[in-house]
């Protein structure tokens, strides 16, 4: 099995148990290799967790670089890409997040590619101003970082514990994008949101 394809069933894994609770063993059992073959190709599991968030990282930025080309607004960019995100099972999972504080080379991997996110960010914020769906007279560096601390303070959080994760993020995506949107901008986002309420009636 190609080592791409041994990363992916090993993120996966993490994603929904946790990084400790999954073993060397775990992985090639589901990978269908032996633990030798999985040792030949990663040291340790830190190694291999290290490998496979790169590689998931590589692979948003592929979608990203098609939404950024294919999108008819930077709106549509944002929306799309949310879905995308959470469908990642490693939103869901505390366990992952909490596990992840445990390897440091994976947390300042994390880290870094989260300020080259944010850099992203600012980009499509400055495209939002330009196209005239954002208003101008925001500090967007302001807007990032609060998102950040956000999504930080959520996820290992028991204060929204009565609701589901989706449900929250939903609510603080609206409340920022509905916040920074022109009346242009907000026409585009209740568009998605009518397909949003459309598609769950008939579902």
């Amino acid at each position: 099995m190609p080592k791409k394809e041994i990363a992916k069933i090993a993120l996966d894994l993490f994603s929904r148990y946790g990084i400790k609770g999954v073993s060397m063993d775990s992985i090639a059992n589901k990978a269908n290799i032996s633990k030798r073959t999985l040792y030949e190709y990663f040291d340790d599991k830190e190694t291999l967790l290290v490998y496979a968030l790169e590689l998931n990282y590589v692979y948003y930025i592929d979608v990203i670089k098609t939404l950024e080309r294919d999108s008819e607004s930077i709106i549509d960019v944002f929306v799309y890409l949310y879905d995308k995100l959470m469908h990642m099972p490693r939103w869901y999972s505390k366990k992952f997040y909490d596990d992840l504080k445990k390897f440091p080379r994976a947390v300042e991997l994390v880290e870094n590619h989260s300020n080259q996110f944010h850099q992203t960010l600012l980009k499509w914020f400055k495209k939002g101003v330009e196209t005239g769906v954002f208003h101008s007279d925001i500090n967007f560096e302001i807007v990032v970082l609060l998102a950040r601390g956000y999504v930080k303070m959520i996820r290992p959080s028991q204060i929204f514990s009565e609701f589901s994760s989706k449900d929250v993020y939903n609510t603080i995506l609206l409340v920022f994008i509905r916040g920074i949107c022109t009346e242009k901008g907000s026409e585009i986002l209740e568009r998605h949101l009518r397909k949003v309420k459309y598609s769950l009636v008939n579902n």
